[in-house]
């Protein structure tokens, strides 16, 4: 094999039609790396020897990606939020281990995530919005092994992440709406139903949203946390808690207060009291703070509110109010179709469901936007109309 110095260290050069880059190492064997191209050769051959500088063992280029992947996972754990651990494991487990972990870290390419990105997509069992989500999870465990000296760049890099479907949004009208919020007027829960329409909060939000988070006199409320799920495994096997709490995806809601409208402020009165007298009757089995100083929806003696009882109220709500069987997200949605159709900016819609950017809801609500744009324009022709026919 002809070969030549790579800055007076290691030799690089080819062997049978690939690459091949060696290095000595301190008790005299050689390490070999393969690859289809010089740079990769070189990449990793400098990456050995700054590891050998540093006392460091050189990385095994033989790694299988389930390999490290597994220990990846196992590290992340206990540094990112249960619920986002738990949905990279999944990712892993379920979707990238069983499709690409046979092959060495060291050898996975662009066109090996491009390939099984299309056969997850021709599956059409995964959204494009899904499989972008196993794809994201997969770069982020790449970027840290570059960032370990693994490998020299990420692969995952080079490919696009699927571009989300257009998927119509399902909404209430005004009239379902109406039914709902009457509907909502005897329940127990009747607080959280009218939030949902009044705000669009997620439900992660509201069953995080403690007293202390509210001010009734100023009908003003602030996202400070949210509640989100964890299995055992991202709790390093300990006993999951009936909730855990953790900051907002915007962290700008904590500096400013949102309007509550005077029907969520009579709701929120009316579940002050009721929760006071459940306190009241359930004597020492009462299992929360004292009312007002914490959760504002609680379950049986003041614990949090467990989802399946969340589940059960909802879809009686629906039941008892007529309307079709949406999602408790698609509330959400409806307060913010409401909005535009009221012609609220943008911008402020953005901040009241607690959008990231006005870019993200402008994106998310393009069918709703579409439809008042068409409104708006079939308005200004009658005012236009109508005016010619006056001066007429």
């Amino acid at each position: 094999m002809a070969g030549r110095r790579g800055n007076g260290e290691g030799t690089v050069g080819r062997y049978r039609g690939r690459w091949v880059a060696r290095v000595s190492l301190s008790d005299g064997r050689r390490k070999h790396f393969y690859g289809r191209t010089r740079a990769d050769v070189v990449a990793r051959m400098f990456a050995a020897i700054a590891a050998l500088k540093k006392g460091e063992d050189v990385p095994d280029d033989r790694v299988l990606l389930r390999d490290f992947l597994f220990r990846w996972i196992e590290g992340m754990r206990g540094t990112i939020k249960p619920s986002a651990w738990d949905s990279f494991e999944g990712h892993i487990r379920v979707h990238l281990i069983p499709d690409l972990g046979h092959m060495r870290l060291s050898r996975l390419r662009r066109l090996d995530i491009v390939a099984w990105q299309g056969r997850k997509l021709a599956s059409g069992r995964w959204s494009p919005t899904t499989v972008g989500h196993f794809q994201t999870t997969l770069h982020r465990a790449l970027a840290d092994a570059v960032r370990d000296g693994l490998i020299s760049r990420n692969p995952a890099s080079l490919v696009s992440v699927p571009r989300r479907a257009d998927t119509e949004i399902t909404t209430l009208d005004e009239e379902q709406a109406g039914r709902l919020l009457i509907a909502a007027g005897a329940d127990p829960f009747a607080a959280m139903w009218v939030l949902a329409l009044t705000t669009g909060r997620r439900r992660g939000e509201l069953l995080g949203l403690r007293w202390t988070d509210v001010d009734l006199e100023r009908r003003e409320y602030r996202v400070l946390r949210t509640r989100t799920r964890a299995s055992r495994r991202a709790l390093g096997g300990q006993e999951s808690p009936d909730a855990i709490y953790s900051s907002p995806k915007r962290r700008a809601s904590k500096q400013r207060g949102l309007p509550l409208v005077n029907v969520a402020v009579v709701a929120l009165r009316a579940q002050r009291a009721r929760q006071a007298e459940e306190r009241l009757a359930a004597g020492r089995l009462w299992d929360g703070p004292e009312p007002g100083a914490d959760l504002v929806f609680t379950g049986p003696h003041g614990r949090a509110l467990a989802i399946t009882s969340f589940r059960r109220a909802y879809e009686a709500l629906l039941i008892r109010g007529g309307v079709p069987r949406v999602r408790f997200h698609d509330l959400r949605h409806s307060a913010a179709s409401f909005l535009f159709s009221l012609g609220v900016e943008p911008k402020t819609i953005s901040e009241m469901l607690g959008h990231s950017t006005t870019a993200v809801t402008l994106e998310t609500y393009t069918h709703v936007r579409t439809a008042v744009l068409r409104d708006a324009a079939d308005r200004l022709e009658a005012a236009l109309t109508g005016r010619r026919t006056a001066d007429g």
